[in-house]
């Protein structure tokens, strides 16, 4: 059983688990939803969901995001950690919707040059476009 006290969640998982675990994953993107006025609440809620290093949480992680962007420098390691298609994908998008000067652009191109060298050739492929498209600032 696994505990996360400042958020009083009491939850446990089993290796295969995908439903419990959405279940979870999802009731973490509420809290940090919920607290978004108040970084200690959010991001700790975020560094549980950061955890789960499962491609069943990317599209919670993705959530959080957008729920509360205080906890960008938690979950988008996260998002890369995982590093599947859909969090390639994903961490693209935020290039193309963010300003080269924004925060969140300074951490997610470094994500995706660090992903591209352990990515898929297809993946691979999608991030190099990216990264022409969208060069350091």
């Amino acid at each position: 059983m696994k505990a996360c006290p400042a958020l009083d969640l009491d939850f446990e998982i089993t290796p295969a688990d995908a439903e419990r675990l959405s279940e979870v994953c999802g009731e973490l993107v509420d809290e940090v939803r919920k607290n978004k006025d108040s970084y200690e609440k959010s991001s700790d809620a975020a560094k549980v969901l950061a955890r789960v290093e499962n491609p069943v949480a990317v599209p919670f992680l993705m959530k959080a995001l957008e729920a509360n962007p205080m906890v960008d420098s938690i979950v988008i390691p996260a998002i890369e950690r995982i590093g599947d298609k859909d969090a390639v994908r994903f961490l693209i998008s935020l290039l193309e919707k963010n300003d080269s000067s924004s925060s969140r652009y300074e951490l997610v191109r470094p994500a995706l040059v660090r992903l591209k060298k352990r990515s898929a050739f297809e993946e691979a492929e999608l991030i190099r476009i990216a990264l022409v498209r969208f060069p350091a600032p």
